[in-house]
């Protein structure tokens, strides 16, 4: 009993418990924690991402960081396995025993199956895995770090939607969003305003920009009408971006807005004590990794380096065409093209070069690669960005810019100019 004691008493005091027992904004938000997992870990069960026979074949993706990742795969996808499956009924079960002790409030067991899934998602997403990495998960991380780590957690949760948003306003610094072109190249539009044709987008676009630099902050204040404005704004925000994005990023973000800044809201003075220390490195963290693709030379648009870091969302409406053409020792060739659908598709140069060199380190009848990528922002020129003859003896430095993607800047010529495409 007394070991029991002594864990029960070090377990409450290193996650700061007691901040989960007395506030019920703190217990509302665990609970939306626990129901963002089954978003997430619904989308992830049917699909092969992580498989061994993903591996197997090179199709998998890895972090730039990381590249190796698949050697550590361990699972095996319906039709090849069930090991997968499996794991995530485990998960489910989770889940649900979250959900009960919630109810029971018993909240050491609810933040210990809190904590079970977070260790899965985060591994998943910034480690194992490029291929499910979306901004809208990292929303969801945060924020379930916050809640199960960070003292303070009511401020820093506040703080950390807040920052989200004025973070998200850094991809938008660029003519794409200030001049609306993101969507007027779209050949739908933007959804409900283009019946007015295009003449509102720049409206709408810089609104957004507006809210996300400024107003998001008065989400904080102590005026009660500024506050609820700025709520307001960004309930309207995420009910209009499920239109594009459908559910998924909408589910991760709102419930949460709601309940610190809806239900439970109150005007929290910043800590300034030791306590406080992990908020604000976390908070100088989420900078950091913004800023990756900011300080790498050239268009972070265009090049996408650096670009998984931060967030990323709506950046720019992107089309590209990459041609890969195999040498083969024997003497022969054969060539393959890609050509982009949605503008959401990131055209990451990264991603084909990963590809190409999975399949030179596993075909050993391959002599060289050789590819070449135009990629168009917004409607502009197709740039050919990419033109290099063996692909197998390319590197990707994931902190720094690569060479071998050239930028306009640095003489990447214009091959051809784009239609228009569809969003998703």
């Amino acid at each position: 009993m007394l070991f029991k004691e002594k864990t029960l008493y070090f377990y409450r005091k290193i996650f700061s418990i007691h901040e989960l027992e007395e506030s019920r904004a703190i217990q509302w938000s665990l609970g939306a924690s626990i129901f963002s997992f089954i978003v997430s870990l619904n989308l992830w069960s049917g699909t092969n991402a992580v498989s061994v026979s993903l591996y197997a074949s090179g199709k998998h993706l890895c972090w730039p960081h990381f590249q190796d990742c698949g050697k550590y795969f361990f699972l095996q996808a319906s039709p090849w396995g069930y090991s997968q499956s499996i794991l995530y009924s485990f998960f489910l079960g989770v889940i649900m025993a979250g959900a009960y002790y919630l109810y029971k409030k018993d909240w050491i067991m609810a933040h210990l199956c809190t904590l079970v899934l977070f260790l899965w998602k985060a591994c998943y997403l910034s480690i194992i895995t490029l291929s499910a990495s979306n901004n809208y998960d990292f929303y969801h991380l945060i924020f379930t770090f916050i809640i199960l780590f960070i003292p303070y957690k009511k401020f820093f949760l506040q703080l950390s939607v807040v920052l989200l948003y004025f973070l998200s306003s850094t991809i938008k610094i660029h003519e794409g969003w200030i001049l609306g072109t993101i969507f007027t190249t779209l050949r739908d539009g933007l959804p409900v305003f283009n019946v007015f044709g295009n003449n509102f987008v720049p409206l709408i676009t810089n609104s957004v920009i507006l809210f996300q630099v400024v107003l998001c902050w008065y989400m904080m204040s102590a005026n009660t009408k500024h506050q609820k404005a700025a709520f307001g704004y960004s309930i309207i925000f995420h009910l209009y971006s499920a239109t594009l994005v459908g559910y998924h990023y909408p589910s991760m973000v709102l419930p949460e807005a709601i309940i610190i800044f809806g239900l439970f809201y109150e005007k929290i003075l910043p800590p300034l004590d030791k306590k406080s220390i992990a908020g604000w490195t976390l908070m100088l963290t989420m900078f950091g990794l913004q800023f990756i693709s900011i300080i790498i030379p050239g268009d972070a648009k265009m090049t996408l380096e650096g670009n998984p870091y931060g967030l990323y969302m709506f950046e720019a409406n992107h089309q590209c065409i990459i041609k890969n053409t195999f040498y083969y020792t024997n003497g022969t060739n054969k060539s393959e093209t890609i050509e982009s659908v949605r503008s959401m598709d990131r055209c990451d140069p990264y991603y084909y070069y990963f590809y190409n060199k999975q399949q030179c380190d596993r075909n050993n009848l391959i002599k060289s690669i050789k590819m070449t990528m135009d990629h168009s922002i917004n409607g502009g020129p197709f740039y050919r960005i990419v033109d290099e003859n063996d692909m197998c003896k390319i590197t990707y430095k994931p902190f720094i810019h690569n060479p071998w993607i050239r930028i306009p800047d640095e003489g990447a010529p214009i091959i051809g100019y784009p239609f228009k495409n569809f969003y998703n």
